[in-house]
Protein backbone atom coordinates (compact mmCIF):
# COMPACT_ATOMS: atom_id res chain seq x y z
CA UNK A 1 0.00 0.00 0.00
CA UNK A 2 2.45 2.75 0.69
CA UNK A 3 4.36 1.78 -2.67
CA UNK A 4 1.11 2.71 -4.30
CA UNK A 5 0.41 5.46 -2.59
CA UNK A 6 4.48 7.05 -3.48
CA UNK A 7 3.54 6.69 -7.31
CA UNK A 8 1.07 8.62 -6.54
CA UNK A 9 2.15 11.32 -4.47
CA UNK A 10 5.21 11.16 -7.28
CA UNK A 11 2.65 11.71 -10.30
CA UNK A 12 1.74 14.95 -7.79
CA UNK A 13 5.08 16.01 -7.19
CA UNK A 14 6.04 15.99 -11.08
CA UNK A 15 2.45 18.33 -11.58
CA UNK A 16 3.18 20.58 -9.24
CA UNK A 17 6.80 21.17 -10.07
CA UNK A 18 5.60 21.66 -13.66
CA UNK A 19 3.21 24.31 -12.74
CA UNK A 20 5.23 26.23 -10.49
CA UNK A 21 8.07 26.48 -13.28
CA UNK A 22 5.93 27.55 -16.03
CA UNK A 23 4.36 29.74 -13.53
CA UNK A 24 7.60 31.00 -12.46
CA UNK A 25 9.24 31.75 -16.01
CA UNK A 26 5.64 33.11 -16.97
CA UNK A 27 5.01 35.89 -14.22
CA UNK A 28 8.96 36.99 -13.93
CA UNK A 29 8.68 37.92 -17.65
CA UNK A 30 6.33 40.36 -18.76
CA UNK A 31 7.22 40.16 -22.26
CA UNK A 32 6.51 35.95 -21.77
CA UNK A 33 3.16 34.81 -24.23
CA UNK A 34 0.57 33.99 -22.06
CA UNK A 35 -0.08 31.07 -24.27
CA UNK A 36 2.93 29.42 -23.23
CA UNK A 37 -0.14 28.44 -20.03
CA UNK A 38 -1.17 25.81 -21.74
CA UNK A 39 1.87 24.04 -21.14
CA UNK A 40 1.42 23.27 -17.67
CA UNK A 41 -2.40 22.36 -18.17
CA UNK A 42 -1.90 19.90 -20.98
CA UNK A 43 0.94 18.47 -18.86
CA UNK A 44 -1.83 18.66 -15.54
CA UNK A 45 -4.04 16.14 -17.97
CA UNK A 46 -1.29 14.00 -19.09
CA UNK A 47 -0.36 13.43 -15.51
CA UNK A 48 -4.05 13.42 -13.88
CA UNK A 49 -4.57 10.54 -16.57
CA UNK A 50 -1.56 8.41 -15.24
CA UNK A 51 -2.33 9.14 -11.74
CA UNK A 52 -6.50 7.95 -12.25
CA UNK A 53 -4.63 4.83 -13.86
CA UNK A 54 -2.34 4.44 -10.71
CA UNK A 55 -5.17 5.38 -8.59
CA UNK A 56 -7.26 2.28 -9.84
CA UNK A 57 -4.17 0.11 -9.05
CA UNK A 58 -3.99 1.51 -5.62
CA UNK A 59 -7.66 1.09 -5.30
CA UNK A 60 -7.37 -2.53 -6.08
CA UNK A 61 -4.69 -3.09 -3.88
CA UNK A 62 -6.80 -1.67 -0.82
CA UNK A 63 -9.76 -3.87 -1.94
CA UNK A 64 -7.69 -6.43 -1.64
CA UNK A 65 -6.10 -5.34 1.65
CA UNK A 66 -9.58 -4.95 3.12
CA UNK A 67 -10.87 -8.21 1.88
CA UNK A 68 -7.35 -9.68 4.06
CA UNK A 69 -8.61 -7.48 6.88
CA UNK A 70 -12.11 -8.71 7.15
CA UNK A 71 -11.24 -12.45 6.86
CA UNK A 72 -8.35 -13.02 8.63
CA UNK A 73 -7.80 -10.38 11.52
CA UNK A 74 -11.74 -9.48 12.50
CA UNK A 75 -11.90 -13.05 13.60
CA UNK A 76 -9.61 -13.21 15.52
CA UNK A 77 -10.96 -9.63 17.23
CA UNK A 78 -14.33 -11.21 17.80
CA UNK A 79 -15.96 -10.61 14.78
CA UNK A 80 -17.98 -13.22 13.06
CA UNK A 81 -16.04 -15.46 10.37
CA UNK A 82 -16.95 -14.61 6.92
CA UNK A 83 -16.22 -17.41 4.46
CA UNK A 84 -16.63 -15.26 1.58
CA UNK A 85 -13.70 -13.49 1.87
CA UNK A 86 -10.83 -16.23 0.78
CA UNK A 87 -13.09 -16.60 -2.91
CA UNK A 88 -13.28 -13.19 -3.67
CA UNK A 89 -9.90 -12.46 -2.75
CA UNK A 90 -8.70 -15.61 -4.86
CA UNK A 91 -10.87 -13.90 -7.81
CA UNK A 92 -9.47 -10.41 -7.59
CA UNK A 93 -5.95 -12.38 -8.01
CA UNK A 94 -7.00 -14.56 -10.73
CA UNK A 95 -8.86 -12.17 -12.88
CA UNK A 96 -7.80 -8.43 -11.94
CA UNK A 97 -10.18 -5.73 -12.50
CA UNK A 98 -10.24 -2.04 -10.79
CA UNK A 99 -13.25 -1.40 -8.41
CA UNK A 100 -13.70 1.85 -9.41
CA UNK A 101 -13.36 3.24 -13.36
CA UNK A 102 -11.13 5.15 -15.17
CA UNK A 103 -13.59 8.28 -15.26
CA UNK A 104 -14.34 7.68 -11.40
CA UNK A 105 -11.01 7.67 -10.63
CA UNK A 106 -10.05 11.22 -12.62
CA UNK A 107 -12.70 12.61 -10.64
CA UNK A 108 -11.50 11.60 -7.76
CA UNK A 109 -7.93 13.01 -8.49
CA UNK A 110 -9.55 16.11 -10.03
CA UNK A 111 -11.17 16.86 -7.01
CA UNK A 112 -8.09 16.02 -4.40
CA UNK A 113 -5.28 17.79 -6.78
CA UNK A 114 -5.95 18.48 -10.00
CA UNK A 115 -8.28 21.09 -10.57
CA UNK A 116 -6.58 22.65 -8.03
CA UNK A 117 -3.66 23.13 -9.95
CA UNK A 118 -5.52 23.95 -13.37
CA UNK A 119 -7.16 26.77 -10.94
CA UNK A 120 -3.80 27.85 -10.45
CA UNK A 121 -2.83 28.36 -13.83
CA UNK A 122 -5.62 30.14 -14.40
CA UNK A 123 -5.00 32.69 -11.61
CA UNK A 124 -1.22 32.77 -13.41
CA UNK A 125 -2.92 33.58 -16.59
CA UNK A 126 -5.17 36.28 -15.27
CA UNK A 127 -2.42 37.93 -13.75
CA UNK A 128 0.14 37.93 -16.45
CA UNK A 129 -2.72 39.26 -19.02
CA UNK A 130 -3.71 42.80 -19.62
CA UNK A 131 -6.20 44.34 -17.24
CA UNK A 132 -8.81 43.70 -19.93
CA UNK A 133 -8.35 40.21 -21.35
CA UNK A 134 -10.28 39.46 -25.19
CA UNK A 135 -13.55 37.39 -25.26
CA UNK A 136 -11.71 35.19 -26.62
CA UNK A 137 -9.00 34.52 -24.05
CA UNK A 138 -12.08 33.82 -21.39
CA UNK A 139 -13.76 31.14 -23.69
CA UNK A 140 -10.70 29.17 -24.22
CA UNK A 141 -9.31 29.43 -20.24
CA UNK A 142 -13.62 28.96 -19.37
CA UNK A 143 -13.57 25.67 -22.34
CA UNK A 144 -10.15 24.37 -21.07
CA UNK A 145 -11.71 24.30 -17.16
CA UNK A 146 -15.26 23.37 -17.25
CA UNK A 147 -15.44 20.21 -18.29
CA UNK A 148 -12.99 19.54 -15.46
CA UNK A 149 -14.87 21.04 -13.12
CA UNK A 150 -18.27 19.39 -13.77
CA UNK A 151 -16.41 15.95 -13.61
CA UNK A 152 -14.85 16.63 -10.18
CA UNK A 153 -18.22 18.42 -9.13
CA UNK A 154 -20.57 16.05 -10.29
CA UNK A 155 -19.18 12.69 -9.81
CA UNK A 156 -20.04 10.40 -6.93
CA UNK A 157 -17.67 9.92 -4.28
CA UNK A 158 -15.54 7.15 -3.86
CA UNK A 159 -16.71 6.29 -0.56
CA UNK A 160 -14.06 3.76 1.79
CA UNK A 161 -15.39 1.04 3.96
Amino acid sequence: MTAYRARLDTTTNWALGATVAVLSFVLGDPAAPAHVLLIPYALNLIFAFIEARRFQDFETSRHRVRLMERGLYAPQMGAPDDPSWAPALAESLRAPRAPLSLARALAHRMRRNYLWLMLVVAGGWALHLPARPTEAELSVVGGLLLPWALLALFSRPIEHG
